[in-house]
């Protein structure tokens, strides 16, 4: 069977576990796209989906093909492996070895290490108590710190956004719009009538 013909029977075994009518046009569009791929390494990825598929999962889409053949890292996935450093670090190395600790967790965690005080506070703060909560604040912050990255702000300090609206002064100066009240005890009505 060549390459070609045992992508054709297990795309068409998938669409029929999927119970997904596949025809000659999906099967075109399916094929071209994949064609940049070694139709073997596809056809792997094809056998991955039905073996491992849910009774109720749709047919795959192209880009759910490829991400099995070549997966990507993401942001979120970065964040967690240097939050998870962090941690992994401040037992293994302790307060005592920075140098090491920032080779073992890498720019991006050492990054992180460095806005919360650098890595003397971290030791001295992490607890079996609050490990979990520092985690998630750990990994909060990575992902914000790979976004400003992306953005080119790495190492610039956030600005306040500036507002649309004017401040009630400018809108409503005193005497203009409102003339100044003055308060005269005589004009106040008698109480209780």
């Amino acid at each position: 069977m060549t390459p070609r013909e045992d992508f054709l029977t297990r795309l068409m075994g998938l669409a029929k576990v999927c119970n997904f009518a596949l025809d000659k046009t999906i099967v075109a569009i399916y094929e071209k796209a994949l064609a940049p791929f070694d139709l073997s390494k596809v056809s792997r990825s094809i056998e991955h989906i039905i073996v491992n598929r849910k009774t109720r999962d749709p047919f795959p889409s192209v880009k759910e093909i490829i991400e099995i053949m070549s997966p990507q890292l993401n942001d979120d996935n970065e964040a967690v492996e240097a939050g998870s450093r962090i941690v992994q670090a401040v037992s293994r190395f302790g307060y005592s070895n920075p140098g090491d600790a920032h080779n073992f967790i890498g720019d991006l965690g050492w990054r992180i290490v460095e806005r919360f005080g650098g890595w003397g506070s971290i030791c001295q703060s992490m607890t079996p108590d609050n490990t979990s909560f520092m985690l998630s604040q750990f990994v909060k912050l990575g992902k914000a710190q790979i976004q400003r990255a992306k953005i080119g702000l790495d190492g610039v300090a956030p600005v306040i956004p500036i507002s649309n609206q004017k401040r009630e002064s400018d809108l409503l100066p005193a005497g203009k719009i409102f003339p100044q009240i003055e308060f005269n005890p005589e004009d106040e009505p008698p109480r209780g009538a």
